[in-house]
């Protein structure tokens, strides 16, 4: 049994156009029991009664502030805050375990966004993370684009970004019993894209096509020797992603998309854990009428190298298909009704080995736009 829960408030608020500033607060709850009780047939010493009740929350505060100083020229700030918690109560034939645990981080972000004549764009940004375990942490980044028109009304876009990152482990890879381990160092990250983008029938269709590389430092993973959450000192991801796109007007929005990844653990030159090298995606969106909106979208993923530490351990494990479904209903300028239907065929497949994924799930919700 698992309840997911959302709450979110956000605040607009613009002063003479020369400045606004946007608060976000919400808070995203998980509430998982899972009962297995013990096979009749099943001795041993590991037989016996499994039940887990896990609790995890993450509520963020996100206030930034948007200072348009000259027409060609906007200003980022803003502070985020954020805490995760988590809580476990397990028995089992392993022993009981419990922890309740919380780690909280603090960043402060800028931005400088420059433009001129609506053909070339560039933007700066740095951000500082403290995170209560690891302290703090500076990350750069910068992009820049450039919009030409070769072909009549067309637009042919260039563009490419660099940049740091930085990523803290998680409460359950820190504290999860029989998983977690404070030994853990963040994982830090460098990357590089290149992309070029072309619009065709006057921005109807849209192609793309786009090179990324990414070295990691201290990669968290999985550590196969102890199956508990581990660091992989160096690893690389480089792939190249395409899309297409067709839209009329308002009635159908239609994309295509289609991703190869190359991945490596430097140490061992195996592929990295659970990332497919080919993927693809076929979303669409109908609007029937002004107030409604509909949406199907198909993922395909194909075979990648995994581990189940068990029957078969490392091996390239077998692809699937899964089918979602979603719909938006506004109901006044202010209210909007939402559901969505996930793996909507019912199949069965594995996102990572030995562990099934959910059947058909539904969920639904009201937006109130303030």
């Amino acid at each position: 049994d698992d309840r997911l829960s959302t709450v979110a408030l956000q605040v607009d608020h613009s002063v003479r156009g020369r400045w606004r500033h946007r608060l976000l607060i919400s808070r995203t709850a998980d509430d998982l029991v899972f009962e297995d009780p013990v096979d009749p047939d099943e001795s041993g010493p590991f037989a016996g009664d499994i039940s887990s009740h896990i609790k995890t929350s993450i509520a963020t505060v996100d206030w930034q502030f948007d200072f348009y100083l000259l027409p060609s020229n906007v200003i980022v700030a803003g502070f985020e805050w954020q805490q995760l918690v988590g809580e476990n109560v397990s028995t089992g034939p392993f022993g009981d375990t419990h922890f309740d645990k919380n780690v909280t981080s603090r960043a402060f972000y800028f931005q400088n966004h420059f433009r001129r004549n609506n053909r070339f764009s560039v933007t700066t940004g740095v951000r500082v993370d403290d995170h209560s375990s690891f302290g703090p942490s500076t990350n750069l980044r910068i992009t820049s684009a450039y919009i030409g028109h070769p072909m009549g009304r067309s637009a042919t876009k260039l563009k490419w970004s660099w940049g740091t990152g930085f990523r803290a482990p998680s409460i359950n890879e820190l504290y999860f019993p029989g998983y977690g381990s404070q030994d853990l160092k963040p994982e830090k990250s460098r990357s590089f894209e290149v992309g070029l983008e072309q619009e065709l029938l006057e921005g109807r269709f849209g192609l793309a096509v786009t090179y990324f590389h990414t070295d990691f430092e201290n990669l968290i993973g999985i550590d196969p020797n102890t199956l508990s959450a581990g660091n992989i000192s160096a690893a690389k991801s480089e792939g190249i992603e395409t899309t297409a796109s067709f839209r009329l007007d308002r009635l159908l929005r239609v994309s295509v998309n289609y991703s190869f990844l190359d991945t490596e653990d430097k140490a061992t030159g195996n592929p990295l854990l659970r990332r497919p090298a080919h993927k693809a995606n076929l979303n669409i969106n109908l609007n029937p009428v002004s107030p409604l909106s509909l949406n199907l979208n198909m993922n395909l993923v194909g075979q990648r190298f995994d581990n189940d530490f068990g029957v078969r351990g490392e091996d390239f494990y077998p692809g699937y298909a899964k089918l979602d479904a979603a719909f938006s209903w506004d109901l006044t300028l202010h209210i909007r009704l939402f559901g969505r239907v996930e793996n909507l065929m019912g199949g069965e497949y594995e996102e990572a080995a030995g562990f099934p994924a959910p059947g058909r799930a539904f969920y639904g919700g009201i937006v109130v736009a303030l």
